[in-house]
Parts: C-alpha cells; structure tokens; sequence
C-alpha cells in the first residue's frame, strides 16, 4: 500500500490531473521523497484490534510530507475512477477511518526507505 496526504486548496497551480495513477513522485515538489515504511493492517472499519485482515501483514509506504493539491485534480480523479470498466462508484466518496492501534499493539519495524536515484 501507498498512501499520501493532501490538503485540498482551490488553487489551480496545485492541479495534478493522474492522482488515480499512484503516488505523486517529484524531487522539485517534494513528493514522495521522505517515505516511511511499516507493516500494517488494511484500511478501513471492517479490521480492528480484535479482528485483522486475512492478508497480514501488509507493508505500507507512506510519504511523510502533507502536500498542497488542487480541488479540480481530486474531482479528475473521480471522474477517472467512474469512467473505469470495474464499478468504482463506491470508492468517490468519503470512508470512516478506523482507530489507531494502540501503542503496545504495533510492530516497531517502522524504517525509512532511500532517497530516490540514490
């Protein structure tokens, strides 16, 4: 899994029109070039602390830096979901999150991954 974090602003010189395609990766923006690793569990509210995903343990990858992005590229990226031949017009809305596992629970296998073309 790969995750980033975005705050969404209505600038249109944050737009990034290929979100569905993964990871954002740009050395002169600053994406996905501090990334942290750690084995985890899946995302969402059906998998807790008493019942975990029968795919365990899953690896993440996780840029560590919030990134500013445009409204309009989050809307591209619906419309890209929608128009795809699998049914995706469960996923173009907001999900629950689950909650954090506590400390004690969790591997200490956190690590971080090398710099790009180093």
């Amino acid at each position: 899994m790969q995750g980033q974090v975005f705050t969404v602003i209505n600038d249109e010189s944050y737009y990034h029109g290929k979100l569905f395609e993964g990871m954002i990766v740009s050395p002169i923006f600053g994406h996905g070039q501090d990334i942290g690793m750690y084995t985890g569990s899946t995302t969402g509210t059906s998998r807790d602390n008493e019942m975990c995903s029968r795919y365990a343990p899953i690896t993440w990858q996780v840029d560590r830096k919030c990134h500013l992005i445009s409204a309009s590229s989050f809307d591209q990226m619906c419309k890209t979901m929608l128009e795809q031949a699998d049914d995706m017009s469960g996923d173009v809305y907001p999900h629950g999150a689950r909650e954090l596992v506590a400390h004690h629970l969790h591997a200490n296998n956190h690590g971080t991954l090398p710099e790009p073309n180093a």
